[in-house]
Parts: structure tokens; C-alpha cells; sequence
């Protein structure tokens, strides 16, 4: 299977269901480690169709090319990974890459304009 045809697999999947592990996932698909980061990366920034939840789930956002709404477990993922990073560099560890810089930058705006837009 090509990862075009895996990733609208998944994407039928994760809209059909709303929430999905990345084990269930890799298990769906026989997937290896570095495929599935390529999967989740194209699924949370390339498509912006899902948000990455502590980790372990990815939870569907909404449609590609639509005006993104937010569900509330998607918004606490978004906040709960940003909290983590922030943590992280507070403590002490070593400073976040560029793109981590970047991720980090866009999960802040997000999270600001989500908190100033009423819920439905």
C-alpha cells in the first residue's frame, strides 16, 4: 500500500471514530516507528486534521481546507503540549530545536485565539 492510500485510509478511520491510538494505528496498518511519525506528522501539520493528545491519541479536528474548530480534547492536547515543552525547557534540559521553537510558537497563537473564541 502506498502512504497515500494509508494515509486516506487513516483519515477515514479517524473521522469515523473521532479518537484513534497511534497502536492502533501501527497495528492497522502493520506500521513501523519511523512511519508512523511520517503518518502523524502529515495528519497534525501537514493535513491539520487532527491533534496529537498526550502523546498516545490523535483526535479529529475537522476538515482539511475548513475553518478549524476546536473540540475541547483537542484544545487540552494543544495546551497540555505546550505546558510539557515549557516544563521541559524551564527545568533545565537542553534548549528546543528550531522546529520545536516553531511548533511551540504556533500552539501559543492557537491557544490564545481559542480561549478568546466562544465555544458552541
Amino acid at each position: 500500500m502506498t502512504f497515500d492510500e494509508i494515509l486516506d485510509q487513516a483519515i477515514e478511520m479517524l473521522q469515523r471514530r473521532g479518537r484513534l491510538t497511534y497502536r492502533a494505528l501501527q497495528r492497522q496498518f502493520d506500521l513501523d516507528d519511523a512511519y508512523l511519525e511520517d503518518l502523524k506528522d502529515e495528519l497534525i501539520e501537514g493535513q491539520r486534521l487532527a491533534a496529537d493528545e498526550n502523546g498516545r491519541v490523535l483526535v479529529w479536528i475537522g476538515e482539511a481546507g475548513a475553518p478549524r474548530t476546536w473540540t475541547k480534547s483537542a484544545m487540552n492536547a494543544s495546551r497540555w503540549s505546550l505546558r510539557t515543552s515549557l516544563m521541559g525547557r524551564q527545568s533545565g534540559r537542553s534548549s528546543p530545536t528550531m522546529a520545536m521553537k516553531a511548533r511551540l510558537r504556533s500552539l501559543a497563537k492557537a491557544i490564545l485565539r481559542l480561549e478568546n473564541t466562544p465555544t458552541q
